[in-house]
Order: C-alpha cells, then structure tokens, then sequence
C-alpha cells in the first residue's frame, strides 16, 4: 500500500517589521504615507531613508513609486521612478505630464515604445488654439517683435525714399 503524503497548509509569514524580513501590505502603506509626508515637510532625505528601506516590499506598488519620485534626489532618479508608475499604470496622465516635465526625451521614447499617445496628444482630441498655449508674456513678445520688424522695414522705406510721408 502507498503512503500519500498529507497535505499541509502554508502559512503566511508572521507580521512583523522590516528587520525581521515581512512587512505587511499596511505597514507599507503607513511607511509610503509618512514619507509623503516628509515630502511635504521638505524633509526629502529622511522620506528617501524611509522608502528605500520599504521598496522591496512595494515594487508593485504605483503609489509608492509617485512617493519615490517626489523625494529623489536627483531627476534620473526622479524619472526613473516616473517610468516604474507608468509601467505600473499606463494611463496615469499625471505620471506622463511629469515625466514630459522632466525630460521630454524620454517621455517621448517611452510613450512610442508603449504605443502611447501624450495626454494632450491625444487622438481625435484637437489642440487649443496658438493664443491659448501661449503665455500673455510670449504674446506681448511676438507682438513687439512683429511691430519691430515693420518700423524697421518702414525705416528703411523712408530713408531709401521709396516712401514720402
């Protein structure tokens, strides 16, 4: 007669802190959200301390990623945290209007890698008209720099008296 094995169930590991190896789905949470806060308290360093010693049980995780971009240290940093959201949560325009912020190029390589369309460049949806992408600034700009151009061609006209006034 064959003996079967018995059956056994895993159990999941004790709850317990980092150093003990577990870290429990809400304890990630509390740890990303202090660092969050850190964040906001301009206490980067500290929020970075926290989130390294947390990634190995967040990788997954978009908001912990958004977390880690806002206290890198540096923008490669910062955009490398950007790609992890967006490869985690492809649609988050939020994430993608950033990471175009920080370094278009890549934003642009990564969204045609992806088959992926900017948020404002999105099929079907039109642009807003030059005079609302332009800032009131850039306006008063092009405005002077047009009107400057016609005095000087009418300069020109006069001096060469091709125009009598």
């Amino acid at each position: 007669m064959v003996q079967t094995p018995k059956r056994t169930t895993v159990e999941p590991p004790p709850a317990g802190s980092a150093a003990d190896g577990y870290l429990a789905p809400p304890e990630v949470n509390v740890r990303i959200s202090r660092a969050e806060e850190l964040v906001r308290q301009r206490r980067k360093a500290e929020a970075r301390t926290i989130l390294v010693e947390t990634e190995r049980y967040a990788v997954k995780n978009p908001r912990f990623w958004w977390a880690k971009a806002r206290a890198a240290g540096s923008r490669a940093e910062a955009v490398a945290a950007l790609r992890r959201v967006i490869a985690l949560r492809p649609k988050d325009d939020a994430a993608w209007t950033t990471l175009r912020r920080l370094d278009s190029g890549a934003a642009r390589e990564l969204a045609i890698q992806r088959g992926h369309a900017f948020p404002d460049e999105q099929p079907g949806k039109p642009k807003p008209p030059l005079r609302q992408r332009l800032s009131r600034r850039a306006r008063v700009l092009v405005f002077a720099l047009v009107a400057a151009i016609v005095l000087t061609v009418l300069a020109i006209a006069v001096i060469s008296g091709g125009l009598a006034f």
